[in-house]
């Protein structure tokens, strides 16, 4: 895949939010998201993806995750 079909993903998992921003190879904000996932942190990062499939689909993802939840998902 090129470099132009590559989106840089961060998702930051927090104790109350999930948050999520993809950036194209010109640092340009292609998606974001902010949510409460009032504690149901995998379920919301399953929802914020489904939400951004169109725009992720055929994309390569170079994803980061941050924040309490990060490190069980």
């Amino acid at each position: 895949m090129s470099e132009l079909n590559t989106l840089r993903v961060g998702i930051d998992i927090g104790s109350t939010t999930t948050k999520i921003v993809a950036l194209d190879v010109d640092k340009n904000i292609v998606l974001s998201n902010y949510q409460r996932h009032n504690a149901n942190q995998a379920f919301s990062v399953k929802k914020t993806l489904e939400l951004f499939k169109e725009e992720l689909q055929g994309k390569t993802l170079e994803l980061v995750l941050t924040g309490s939840g990060a490190k069980s998902l």
